[in-house]
């Protein structure tokens, strides 16, 4: 039901934003308004960002299979790079990816996938108290395990020593969530919060479609 909501209201803004672009373009024709057609291609720039990162969030709405499929994880972290782009903007930060090359396809469930990735950003997130910097990475390492890593620091600062002992209200819950999530296709989550400002929120997928998978305990 609530994903039927959102989609609704998604498609509520989305059609008046059409609207006014169509009504820009259509003063973009008359020639006695060409000192104001700069402007008016940087609105019209400024609703298709807007469209295209509803397109994405309605993309991401659409009923998907949960049953396990060849996925590509950096697809994955694609096809909703928007979308993290923008929640990290809404929290004071700036977002980037460092995806390694060409990772080994994993069997997962895409959906599921997507909605680890988001709360694993969002604990990221809410280890930082002040406006910081976020890297989502991936790496392949030898033996087929495939390594997804969500890390905050604080701006400026490197995060080089790590505790244990820091863990925001609520993040047991939420920490259980993705353990769950990660132990349905034997991956490995956990959750290393820095001594200052932020956290490294890893995810180590060991086996691949290829080699088979291996069960292993996640903890976080």
């Amino acid at each position: 039901m609530l994903e039927e909501l959102m989609g609704s209201v998604a498609h509520e803004v989305r059609n008046p934003l059409a609207v006014v672009r169509g009504n820009l373009q259509i003063l973009l024709w008359k020639e006695d308004l060409v000192s104001q057609h700069p402007g008016f291609n940087v609105m019209m720039e400024k609703l298709d960002s807007a469209m295209e990162l509803l397109t994405e969030f309605l993309q991401t709405l659409k009923p998907q299979l949960n049953a396990p499929a060849k996925t590509d994880i950096n697809a994955v972290i694609l096809s909703v790079k928007r979308l993290l782009e923008a929640e990290a903007v809404r929290h004071g930060h700036v977002i980037s990816f460092e995806l390694g090359g060409k990772t080994p396809p994993l069997l997962i469930s895409p959906s599921k996938l997507i909605h680890l990735l988001y709360n694993m950003c969002f604990i990221a997130f809410r280890y930082m108290s002040v406006s910081g910097d976020i890297v989502i990475s991936t790496n392949t390492y030898d033996g087929g395990a495939v390594i997804c890593s969500v890390t905050s620091a604080a701006r400026g600062c490197r995060p080089d020593s790590k505790e244990q002992d820091f863990c925001p209200e609520g993040m047991d819950q939420m920490a259980g969530v993705c353990r769950k999530i990660a132990g349905e296709f034997n991956a490995r989550f956990e959750i290393y919060p820095y001594a200052s400002q932020g956290a490294e929120v890893v995810l180590t997928v060991d086996s691949t479609i290829e080699s088979g998978q291996q069960s292993r305990q996640a903890d976080c």
